[in-house]
């Protein structure tokens, strides 16, 4: 009974392993695509079917893809083939994918189910994975997107920061990016060529220059040229320049002539008369002026308040000031604060550079003018001596 149940066993077994042998079986033998596969694109796949197993035929033989992200189908998923012997070689049928446009170079796995039957139609089924490959490049684009101060204006250093997006569906490597700007606007050398290793695709990364806009620039919107180097998919150093927005904003720009008016050593509340002068594209708003103190000169603190200043518009401002007697002849240096506003309401505090010449007093200055006082009591009292005498000769004589 052992043996029987044995024997029974091992033909059971034999019998599987036959009708597993003598079984159709189908198979891609081959893949091609004419044009590469882009991102945002679409590309045929043609597949080569062939019948491979020990039985010749296959039957009722059916191919169906099921790509995944970024790979999806472009029209139907499944394709009918119909009967495939050994005889026929290689069946060939197309698929059309198309690639996201957010799709990154590199292969991405296409799963194929054939299904199929034999002869007596006992079901059969194969799956086999395809790697589709997605051509692509490096593609980079780069735009302003920040400065400190948010405004620049002219006279300004200023921090500019701009964004370099690689929209392509490769990495860029061993970037070099130098910006150019337009004369007479300057780049600080240490900043003037920013480097970053590997970009990859899809993906934003943000570089800083320093640039020096002279105050003699004209405000409007000028373009700078951010010249980039870069090694491509193909291993190939890459040159382009992309042109990039800087704006210059109008604003007042204020000039103090030195005073017309010199004062002497130790003179005190000496007029001091100074013209201001808007060398600015901008008004100066509620403008109010005020002298710095800086030895020798000081003042009362005392403000003044000009009013509106236009573009290209002057006004004198007078301020009585002090000399220090223990001053030197000569020319000084001087600050006048500036304090105003621009159209929109923005508030500016600056100093302005301008000068004053003091004067060493003259013999006839230092006996008359420090000492006037004296010299108008001498002056009453000789005024009062000469009254009584006349007055006293005038009585003799009528007596």
């Amino acid at each position: 009974m052992k043996n029987e149940i044995l024997f029974a066993f091992v033909f059971a077994l034999l019998a599987v392993n036959v009708s597993a042998l003598n079984r159709p079986d189908v198979r891609i033998t081959g893949y091609s695509m004419p044009v590469a596969l882009l991102a945002a694109d679409q590309s045929e796949v043609t597949l080569s079917l062939e019948s491979v197993g020990k039985l010749d035929c296959a039957y009722r033989v059916i191919a169906q893809a099921s790509p995944s992200y970024p790979i999806s189908l472009h029209g139907p998923d499944v394709i009918v083939v119909g009967d495939l012997c050994k005889a026929d070689g290689a069946r060939n049928i197309t698929f059309v994918f198309n690639a996201d446009q957010n799709a990154n170079a590199g292969n991405n796995p296409v799963s194929v189910t054939i299904t199929y039957e034999s002869e007596n139609a006992a079901p059969y089924s194969t799956l086999q994975n395809l790697n589709i490959p997605v051509s692509g490049f490096p593609e980079l684009r780069a735009q302003v997107t920040s400065s400190t101060p948010i405004d620049i204006h002219p006279g300004d250093t200023a921090t500019v920061e701009i964004t370099l997006d690689n929209i392509g569906s490769y990495k860029a490597q061993a970037i070099e990016a130098t910006l150019n700007a337009p004369t007479p606007m300057e780049v600080k050398a240490a900043t003037k060529t920013a480097i970053i290793a590997e970009l990859a695709a899809k993906k934003s990364a943000k570089v800083t220059y320093t640039i020096f806009v002279p105050k003699g620039q004209r405000p409007g919107v000028y373009s700078a040229g951010l010249a980039l180097s870069y090694i491509d998919e193909a291993g190939m150093r890459v040159s382009k320049s992309i042109p990039v927005s800087i704006t210059v904003a109008a604003k007042a720009d204020l000039a103090v002539a030195p005073s017309a008016d010199a004062v002497f050593i130790g003179a005190n509340n000496a007029a001091a008369r100074f013209t201001i002068k808007n060398n600015g594209a901008d008004a100066a708003k509620n403008l109010r002026v005020k002298v710095i103190p800086q030895f020798p000169i000081s003042t009362d603190g005392s403000e003044r308040l000009v009013g509106d200043l236009a573009p290209g518009a002057t006004v004198e401002v007078a301020f009585n000031v002090n000399a220090d007697k223990e001053a030197a002849a000569g020319n000084y240096a001087l600050q006048i604060q500036a304090t105003y506003e621009d159209a929109s309401g923005t508030k500016y505090r600056e100093s302005v550079e301008t000068g004053i010449t003091v004067h060493q007093k003259d013999l006839f200055t230092s006996i008359f003018g420090d000492y006037w006082f004296l010299w108008a009591i001498a002056a009453i009292a000789l005024a009062v001596f000469l009254g009584r005498k006349a007055r006293s000769a005038l009585g003799k004589k009528k007596a």
